[in-house]
């Protein structure tokens, strides 16, 4: 059970420039995907569609377009089920994998029968390193177990799971904007066994457009929708519950450079 296979999800807003980054970091890792499966989330334009042709002829990528856009959750749910290999690593269309990220999370999954294996992310602007900002995660299951009541307690893009973990929980759900936290709580309920690699798997573009994303509306109802789950499954109490929410709705009541620093000093690490 080494094969593995990449999941990601391209839509129209995607730049072309970033994606081909994010393909690329795939193509050159010390240890290669066994299957690349991008899903074309929709119709796109012309300047993504010259990428992906790019790729067409490559025997490891699977290109699947739809018709309509799902969304990122749905379409990467998608591409799980098309998977031919029993673990799944994800992939973000703007984000880029260090050359070694598939190398070091394997053996933990292989030898150590971890069901899902994650790291830490480098956030930058330009260029890899320009802000240097990492968002650090805890290494153990039950310190993961703890953070997840208050936080995403992991890197999403730097996942990498067994089918096992992923259908003991049905995968993805339609919680929009905090799916990712939403299966990984799922999971640590189930009592799936979760670990993070203490080391940057993966370069992730932020900046300010981020924590505007953070703030808007349709995020805080995905964070509504979410708590609200995470405590009618028994992960959260009703402390906890309550917490979040005020702690969210304080963070939106302030101005946007409030946020970024709290997000940068206190949410980072």
């Amino acid at each position: 059970m080494s094969k593995f296979t990449v999941v990601m999800s391209v839509y129209i807003s995607d730049s072309p420039v970033y994606f081909e980054d994010a393909v690329n970091s795939l193509l050159n890792q010390t240890r290669l995907p066994d299957e690349i499966i991008i899903m074309v989330d929709g119709p796109v334009d012309d300047n993504l569609n010259q990428v992906l042709e790019m790729y067409a002829s490559n025997a490891c990528i699977k290109i699947i377009r739809l018709k309509a856009n799902i969304g990122l959750a749905l379409s990467r749910k998608k591409a799980i089920s098309l998977a031919t290999n029993e673990i799944i690593a994800v992939m973000d269309s703007d984000d880029i994998s260090v050359l070694n990220r598939f190398e070091k999370q394997l053996p933990l999954i292989i030898n150590e029968n971890a069901g899902v294996v994650g790291g830490w992310i480098e956030e930058f602007n330009s260029i890899p390193g320009d802000l240097c900002q990492i968002r650090e995660v805890p290494s153990e299951y039950k310190k993961i177990y703890s953070l997840g009541k208050w936080r995403n307690p992991i890197n999403h893009v730097t996942l990498m799971f067994t089918k096992n973990a992923y259908n003991a929980v049905d995968g993805y759900s339609s919680v929009r904007h905090s799916e990712d936290w939403d299966m990984v709580s799922r999971m640590l309920v189930k009592g799936v066994i979760i670990q993070s690699i203490p080391e940057v798997l993966v370069h992730v573009r932020a900046g300010d457009d981020m924590i505007i994303r953070r703030r808007n509306i349709e995020q805080f109802k995905g964070e509504i929708k979410l708590f609200l789950k995470m405590y009618n499954i028994g992960y959260i109490s009703l402390f906890h519950l309550t917490g979040n929410i005020l702690v969210r709705v304080i963070l939106r009541a302030f101005p946007t450079f409030i946020t970024k620093f709290v997000y940068n000093f206190f949410l980072r690490n």
